[in-house]
């Protein structure tokens, strides 16, 4: 089952370098598990091609990491752990934003990080259908990039049970 979640409290963040050596961090922030959890990925996200676009990742059910690159200083990345909870599934988010079973799909897809041709093969369709998938998720969530809807998404619902079905509807 698919999971979307809200963020709890104010995120933790570090700034690292390249290599992953954290220049600064958050107090206290190293020596929660969090932070231990987060090192392995970045250890992984650093050893492979780096993304010039903000990154997400779900590390488990109670923390978001979230990699920025910083402008004007190449090789510095903020990192962002989001504590996570009030759990909810991607059908409440397809309730709450009036998404079709294949936008969900997408979304779905969306939200492992998969690019366009990634989701387009995953789902036997032409990139252009993600393309237009992903331009309708943009209007209903009311956003324009990837990192904005993921950010949409993990805070739907902010008032429990409200749902805009209806409102999309209407529009």
């Amino acid at each position: 089952m698919n999971r979307v979640v809200q963020r709890r409290s104010t995120p933790d963040f570090l700034i690292c370098d390249r290599a992953g050596k954290t220049l600064f961090s958050t107090p206290g922030l190293t020596e929660t598990e969090g932070f231990a959890k987060s090192q392995r990925f970045l250890d992984r996200y650093f050893s492979e091609a780096l993304s010039e676009s903000e990154t997400f990742e779900v590390l488990d059910e109670s923390v978001i990491l979230r990699i920025m690159p910083l402008t004007g200083n190449i090789g510095y990345y903020a990192v962002f752990l989001e504590t996570i909870g009030d759990v909810r599934s991607l059908e409440d988010a397809a309730k709450f934003y009036g998404l079709t079973k294949r936008e969900v799909d997408v979304l779905a897809l969306v939200l492992r990080g998969l690019s366009g041709a990634k989701i387009a093969q995953q789902l036997f369709i032409s990139e252009g259908t993600v393309g237009d998938h992903m331009k309708s998720l943009f209007r209903k969530t009311k956003t324009n990039r990837r990192s904005a809807l993921i950010a949409a998404v993990f805070h739907v619902g902010d008032t429990p049970g409200e749902d805009r079905s209806d409102e999309a509807a209407i529009a």
